[in-house]
């Protein structure tokens, strides 16, 4: 086996051990969420663990009642919620 077959044999190796630790993260993401779910209530430490951060803006626009419109972004810490 030449050298570069073997790094990329070992390139294959490392990939396929990174998919089968995203395959256990997810699987510990929805088991947090069906948790959540079965309880039937999101507390405080729920949404602590579920996301990462709020971000609220101005925008330019103007709304109905003559305020100014919001922007809200999510940045969630499970990698399945988009």
């Amino acid at each position: 086996m030449t050298q570069e077959e073997i790094l990329q044999q070992k390139e294959n190796e490392l990939k396929d051990r990174e998919l089968k630790l995203e395959k256990i993260q997810y699987f510990k993401d929805i088991e947090v969420l069906q948790s959540i779910l079965d309880k039937n209530e999101l507390t405080n430490a729920d949404v602590t663990m579920l996301i990462e951060k709020i971000v609220v803006t101005e925008t330019e626009e103007v709304s109905k009642y003559n305020m100014p419109k919001l922007d809200i972004e999510i940045n969630w810490n499970a990698p399945f919620i988009i």
